[in-house]
């Protein structure tokens, strides 16, 4: 199936899909107005990734694409509706959620065969992409919009949830509420049944936590014992300040050096910093 993203009106696009037609060549056009309702996003460890999405009549499967167009446009996923008069903060918080999943589907598409180019900058979800490639262990990931999809994913471990994007702080509109997203570990009951783009991942017990900074080609690494800290069991980003966590050097295998320097290869980065965990199973 070819993916064509174009404008209204355009006559070259219509050229195109004339002769597609009359080849009796499947093909889906998304004009700006069009936007994708996504109905699976998963990245899992058994180096595949596959997503889902209707706009209008129409369903489009990632596994189903053969080629993409770019003639002009973009891509646009329904956002459920914000209300641009709400909490600037937390509309931005959103607005980013959105923003970063697009940028995803459109990392994977240039995976196909492809005329045009519209990915930018990187994030978290191409990450994850581009890391298991490369041999990194991933958490297997998802993004859910209803409480039956968490049951289907969950399996036998327990889920957290991140950010799509980053940590964004976020405030009321009287600045006497202080909000941060940081990863929290999921519990169904406090779950409704449809809600907004969720990231999830199966939780990875472990011993600590690693963060490893790269810059001219080595790797200056520090074990985070976060773990006995109730406040940053999960995230060390949460941090205690009336108890810190200890820090301590830490010298990555050279195995795991290799595959994150190809990583930072693959996105086009020569320096940045790496959150890693030293799991139970190692």
């Amino acid at each position: 199936m070819v993916l064509i993203f174009s404008i209204e009106n355009d006559p070259s696009t219509t050229a195109v899909i004339n002769w597609l037609m009359y080849l009796n060549k499947k093909f889906i056009r998304l004009n700006p107005e069009d936007k994708l309702l996504l109905q699976t996003f998963e990245i899992l460890n058994s180096n595949n990734i596959y997503w889902e999405a209707k706009v209008g009549e129409n369903v489009i499967k990632y596994s189903e694409i053969s080629s993409v167009w770019y003639r002009r446009g973009g891509l646009k996923i329904f956002d459920f509706g914000i209300e641009r008069n709400s909490n600037f903060q937390y509309e931005n918080y959103l607005e980013n959620e959105i923003e970063t999943i697009e940028k995803a589907i459109k990392h994977s598409l240039m995976k196909k065969i492809v005329v045009g180019n519209f990915v930018g900058v990187i994030n978290k979800l191409i990450v994850l992409i581009e890391a298991q490639k490369t041999g990194l262990s991933i958490p297997n990931t998802s993004i859910v919009t209803k409480k039956s999809d968490l049951k289907e994913f969950r399996q036998s471990k327990d889920l957290i949830s991140k950010p799509i994007f980053e940590i964004m702080p976020i405030e009321n509109i009287n600045k006497t509420s202080f909000y941060s997203a940081f990863t929290a570990l999921l519990n169904e009951n406090d779950v409704s049944e449809s809600f907004f783009y969720t990231l999830v991942q199966e939780q990875i017990v472990k011993k600590f936590e690693i963060r490893s900074v790269y810059h001219g080609d080595i790797f200056y690494s520090s074990a985070i014992i976060s773990q006995n800290n109730v406040q940053t069991s999960l995230d060390f980003r949460h941090y205690d300040k009336t108890k810190p966590n200890r820090i301590l050097p830490f010298t990555l295998p050279i195995e795991i050096e290799n595959k994150l320097r190809l990583l930072m290869r693959k996105l086009g980065l020569n320096s940045g910093s790496f959150d890693l965990i030293y799991s139970e199973n190692e």
